[in-house]
């Protein structure tokens, strides 16, 4: 589908949504839609930044990764965000994470080199973009504090409330394996932590795919790194 036709009747990304109708309609028109499977690899660390994506229906994570292979999340974006807009004019980019898409769907894609070129005419996308670099760095902050001070099950907690708000369903589809990347643990700690989390009746989980049953359970166990970023990206989507 087209991105004019997409946009006639809604905004399915919620950060361009703030840019007046104008200056928003300007940047789509460059615009494609991407599908974006489980796993695809956008950018790995070096990578130039050639497209910018604003995912839909997409998550990505951004994964900070070690000499030895090893890697653990340290930002989610979704719909209420970007990716490679750390950008200026006339400058090139290399990727500082492995960005990957978790949950699987769609974003809109444009080329750098277009993007900062109507950012040079639109202030207003200018100015969005530089709001929300300040909550992604915000975002990593946080982790780097969640990462080492909080429990692998407050960490969990954390990161299924910050997908379900970017999925906008309770069910999405996630493997054990894949929690334990993002959180970089042992998958049988997540394992344990994902039977212990059925049993209280807090989410069901079967065959790759998660349902959150009790939100409110599930707000109780996570540490305050949930709602301090949910918190900036709701005051920058308001703004």
């Amino acid at each position: 589908m087209p991105v004019t036709e997409l946009t006639s009747h809604h905004m399915p990304n919620r950060l361009l949504s703030t840019l007046p109708f104008e200056w928003r309609q300007a940047a789509l028109d460059h615009m494609q839609t991407v599908a974006l499977a489980p796993g695809h690899i956008i950018y790995e660390p070096g990578d130039p930044v050639t497209s910018v994506y604003f995912p839909t229906t997409a998550v990505v994570s951004l994964l900070n990764v070690m000499d030895c292979g090893s890697s653990i999340e340290v930002a989610l974006v979704g719909n209420e965000g970007m990716l490679g807009g750390r950008l200026a004019p006339g400058v090139a980019y290399t990727a500082l994470a492995r960005t990957v898409a978790q949950i699987p769907g769609e974003a809109l894609m444009i080329k750098t080199v277009t993007f900062q070129e109507e950012m040079e005419r639109n202030p207003a996308l200018s100015a969005m973009v530089s709001r929300y670099n300040n909550v992604l760095l915000g975002q990593i902050f946080q982790a780097a504090g969640c990462n080492g001070l909080h429990s692998t099950e407050q960490r969990c907690a954390r990161w299924l409330l910050a997908t379900q708000d970017r999925v906008g369903s309770d069910e999405f589809p996630l493997t054990q394996e894949l929690l334990a990347e993002m959180l970089g643990v042992r998958r049988q700690s997540i394992s344990a932590i994902a039977s212990a989390l059925q049993h209280a009746g807090t989410v069901r989980y079967s065959r790759g795919q998660l349902r959150i049953v009790n939100r409110r359970a599930l707000e109780s166990i996570s540490c305050e790194c949930y709602r301090r970023v949910r918190e900036e990206c709701e005051s920058l989507l308001k703004a």
